[in-house]
This record gives structure tokens, C-alpha cells and sequence, in this order.
């Protein structure tokens, strides 16, 4: 590593010497101890860093303010932890070094330097500069890089990443991940006070203040969101990665082309994802459907990927599958906010519209798979369209969002340990809410049983036992109940054990434990699911 004063050109008064350049057996070093060998004086006696050695260039040109630019490589960054985001020499009647770290400024000034021509104290200022930037090295490394901490929330333990590092300009950047819901991040506002943290995310109305430790290897403190609770931090070298053994590794089996098409409005573009199985003959294919919320072609949540686990079983299985990005998500254009589940099914019925244009895809064998809200979208689809050869409809209502969420509403409240009359509370604020939002005013009156009633195709419906989104007794009952009303006699519903709403294997069913299993989709699930599609696609 090397410490330079500017670029060794020469001061424009006259040529100088170097600032300080002793023998190879008085150099300074700055390793576990910086040792000031020049005069055999020990300056720091603790510095945790290996050992560096540091030697000095030449004094610079003056710039127009009379002062020296300070230049230093990136060594020293990475020797200190940080960046250094200003380091500057004044001469001004006096040395006035000022060393500008993330937050911290320290200024040093020699007083027995007067003036440049007099300048012949630099030795002495040398070795203050390496005792400023000695202890800044301890600081600078506390509480830059990832922690991670266990919250004891009611009913569940969270595991929490933290990641703090400074910004060149000055302060910190911050951020808390959630590692228990999906690795969800959310930034924070950081302040570093010596060895206080404060960190603040006023959004969600989360804040924490903590300590450092002595050997910088926990922060300990107070994590506030309505209660507050005893958080300790504990420095890693980087965050753990959930656990997803389903996920494919390696080169696919299969083709997998990057796709977009128009999309149910004009001013929607969908962008997706097709895997084709290496097959010269045309195969059936299938549209996946995601459910509420802002989702991904991979239907992406707490870090699993679900849509990616079903495009490659099934592709495997000799389907032409189709995933894609919700409108106004990642790469699909468009609105997401004020699209109703109608608009949703304007845009799964553009997607079979795209899959009929691929040489590839035999027309006659199109299915519709929606999970959740994409559930009730598939029968949407099969009633408009009658050309379809099934449905696939994973944990979807059968009956109105309403009354979706007159069960939903408390069972997920037990499961969190909250009180009763907290379900009805959100219920009210839904219904509030409603008046404004064209999404939830559509969910609360809309009525599955409609669009059911019209589906003459073949129709799968699997609930999980668990699921506590989607009662499987009253959803599947309500379904099956809809279809025999309508005259279809080409259908299953099957209640799966043991599974949640994503149709994991689980315990509870309680959604936060959905993060916690490794398992992305149940196998009972992925077996019932493709053993079914064969049968009933054998016949067409």
C-alpha cells in the first residue's frame, strides 16, 4: 500500500523532498499495532487489521485555494473499512489536516508550521496523520458490514439481517432484510453516534437503537414497532441464503425463451417466460396464473419461487408452459394499481391468444392454471372460452372475497396470537378502503360461482388442508357446488393434507411459517396435479 500527497508533481516555489521517507527499517507500519519506528515510539497500540506497510510520494502543486489535494489508493480504503471520502492539507499559517470518514471529521493542526518556505516540521505531521488515520481505522471498521438477529415476536421467531455501510458522501446506508419473510428489504434511515446505531423506518414505523460492543462483534439494543423488544445483532461475514432445495440447477432439459406480447389493455405489454420441451411435435400448453398482489413471472414470494418449481415440472412433463409478470411488474409495462381481477383475466386470455400464434403449441390442448386469485381468473378465462381443454385452479375461492374474509380474517389472527376483535377491525378498515381502491371493491363482491357455473371443461381444484387464506371445507365445497349447478361432470376437487395455501407440506399454516420451509411446493401436490393433466388430456 502506498500513501501519496497528489500525483509527485513538484511544488511550484521550488523542487521539496519527500515528506518523509525514512530507511527500510523506519518505515511505519500499520498491522496489529502501527509502530512509529522512526523515532522508536510507539504510537496505536491496537490496530485489528493485517500488517501494511505505508510510505510516502512527493508534496503536490498548490492548487488556486493554497491547498494540497490528498490522495489515497483504494489500500487504504480497504485498510480503514471504508471509503474516504475527502482528506485534505491546508496551509494557512498553520497545518490543518482534515480527514472526512463517512460522518466523522478530525482536524489536526501543527502549530510550529507557519508557512511553506518555513515547512520542516513534516516528520511530525506525518505522524499524526498516521495516528488520525490509525484511529480512525478501529471506527471505521465497527459497524460497516451484516449482522443478524433473532426478534422474539408474539407467536414466532424472525430472523433479521442488517447491513450497514457507509456512504462516501457522508452518513450511512442501512438496511433491514427480512430473512424469515422472503429476504424483504427495507431501507433505513441511519444514525451513528461513537457507538450508538439509530436506525428508523418511518414507513413502517420500525425503529431500533443499539450499542456496539467492545469488539464490534454485536449491536444490542431495542427493536420498537408498536412494542419494543430486546434485539442483539451478531456480525456475520455475509447474510445466510434460504434453503430451496426444488429450485433447478444446471442447463435446463428443456427451451427456455425470454418472451413478450400484448397484453390485455393497450397500454399493457407482458413480458414472460416460455419453456418448450425438445419435442418436433406440437405439444399442450399451459398458462400460469398468479394470484393478489404485484407478482412476478415466478409468482415470487418469501424467497421461493413457485411458478418456477410448476413451469419445470411440468415442462419436464412434456408442457408447453407460459409465465409472466403481472401488468405494470418487473418487465411487464402498464398499471398495476386500479387493475381489478377482471383486468387480470383480460390479460391470462391475451396470454392463451399468444400461446395459439406458436407454431409449437397444439391449440386444442390449452389449460389455465391460476393459484389464489388466479384461481378464480382460470374459471374467468374457461367461461369466456370455450376451446379450452382444462383448468387447473390451486387454492381459489369459491365464494366471495367477503366472505373470504369473514373466515381469513380471524383464523389468521389466532394464528398470530392476536385478539379476536382485530379480524373484525380489519374488516371494517377493508371495507373503508374498498370505496377507493377499484381492486378490493371488486375481490369483496365478486362471486366465483358465476363464471363456474359456464365452465364446461374439464376442472381441477386442489386446497390445502392448512390453508388459512383460503378455507379448503368452504372454498372446494362452494366450487364443487357451482359446477354441478352449471352441468359439468368432468371435475376433481381433492383437499391435500398437511399442506398450506402455497400447497407446502407444513405445520401450522400460518403464513410466516411459509418462509421457514425449505420445501417450495409439496411433491403431493406437483404428483396430483401432472398425473391428472395426463389423464384428462390423454382424451383430447
Amino acid at each position: 500500500m502506498f500513501l501519496y500527497f497528489g500525483n509527485n508533481s513538484t511544488c511550484p516555489i521550488r523542487p521539496l523532498r519527500p515528506i518523509f521517507n525514512p530507511p527500510l527499517d523506519r518505515r511505519y507500519l500499520i498491522g496489529r499495532q502501527l509502530l512509529a519506528t522512526h523515532r522508536h515510539q510507539r504510537l496505536v497500540p491496537d490496530i485489528r487489521d493485517p500488517p501494511v506497510q505505508l510510505r510516502t510520494g512527493w508534496i503536490p502543486r498548490l492548487d488556486a485555494l493554497r491547498r494540497w489535494p490528498f490522495g489515497i489508493q483504494s489500500q487504504l480504503t480497504q485498510l480503514l473499512g471504508r471509503p474516504m471520502a475527502a482528506i485534505t492539507i491546508a496551509l494557512q499559517n498553520r497545518l490543518n489536516i482534515s480527514l472526512i470518514v463517512g460522518r466523522l471529521r478530525i482536524k489536526a493542526k501543527d502549530q510550529k508550521c507557519c508557512d511553506l518556505h518555513k515547512y520542516v516540521n513534516l516528520p511530525l505531521m506525518y505522524r499524526m496523520l498516521l495516528v488520525l488515520i490509525a484511529s480512525l481505522a478501529s471506527f471505521a471498521q465497527s459497524f460497516e458490514g451484516a449482522f443478524v438477529g433473532d426478534l422474539q415476536a408474539p407467536n414466532a421467531v424472525l430472523q433479521l439481517g442488517l447491513t450497514l455501510k457507509p456512504n462516501p458522501s457522508g452518513g450511512w446506508s442501512a438496511e433491514f432484510i427480512s430473512l424469515s419473510q422472503g429476504r424483504a428489504k427495507l431501507p433505513a434511515t441511519a444514525t451513528v453516534e461513537g457507538k450508538h446505531l439509530k436506525l428508523d423506518i418511518a414507513p413502517a414505523r420500525i425503529s431500533f437503537e443499539g450499542t456496539l460492543s467492545e469488539d464490534a462483534q454485536t449491536i444490542s439494543g431495542k427493536f420498537k414497532q408498536g412494542i419494543e423488544i430486546d434485539l442483539v445483532f451478531k456480525r456475520v461475514a455475509e447474510l445466510p441464503r434460504p434453503i430451496r432445495p426444488q429450485e433447478p440447477q444446471g442447463t435446463p432439459p428443456y427451451t427456455v425463451e425470454d418472451v413478450t406480447f400484448p397484453g390485455g389493455a393497450d397500454t399493457v405489454t407482458l413480458a414472460g417466460t416460455l419453456t418448450l420441451p425438445k419435442s418436433s411435435a406440437k405439444s399442450p400448453a399451459i398458462v400460469l396464473v398468479s394470484g393478489s398482489g404485484p407478482q412476478n413471472r415466478d409468482s415470487e414470494l418469501f424467497a421461493h419461487k413457485p411458478f418456477w418449481i410448476w413451469a419445470d415440472t411440468l415442462t419436464k412433463a412434456g408442457y408447453i408452459v407460459l409465465r409472466y409478470d403481472d401488468r405494470g411488474t418487473a418487465k411487464s409495462t402498464g398499471t398495476f394499481k386500479g387493475a381489478t381481477t377482471n383486468d387480470f383475466a383480460l390479460d391470462a386470455q391475451a396470454a392463451l391468444k399468444f400461446l395459439r400464434s406458436r407454431p409449437e403449441v397444439d391449440s386444442k390442448r390449452l389449460v389455465v392454471m391460476g393459484h389464489s386469485e388466479g384461481g378464480v381468473i382460470a374459471p374467468i378465462a374457461a367461461a369466456s372460452d370455450g376451446q379450452l381443454a382444462a383448468i387447473v385452479v390451486l387454492a381459489g375461492p369459491g365464494v366471495t372475497g367477503e366472505a373470504i374474509l369473514r373466515k381469513q380474517l380471524p383464523d389468521l389472527a389466532k394464528a398470530a396470537g392476536a385478539p379476536e376483535q382485530f379480524a373484525q377491525m380489519q374488516l371494517d378498515a377493508m371495507q373503508k378502503q374498498a370505496k377507493t381502491e377499484p381492486w378490493l371493491a371488486t375481490f369483496l363482491v365478486l362471486d366465483p360461482a358465476v363464471a363456474l357455473k359456464k365452465v364446461q371443461c374439464p376442472v381441477l381444484a386442489l386446497n390445502g388442508e392448512l390453508d388459512l387464506n383460503v378455507n379448503a371445507d368452504i372454498n372446494l365445497a362452494a366450487i364443487e357446488a357451482a359446477l354441478k349447478a352449471g352441468g359439468n361432470k368432468n371435475y376433481l376437487t381433492r383437499k391435500l393434507p398437511s399442506l398450506n395455501h402455497m400447497l407446502q407440506t407444513a405445520k401450522t399454516g400460518a403464513p410466516l411459517e411459509s418462509a421457514n420451509i425449505s420445501e417450495t411446493i409439496s411433491p403431493v401436490a406437483l404428483t396430483e396435479v401432472t398425473s391428472w393433466l395426463a389423464r384428462t388430456l390423454a382424451t383430447k
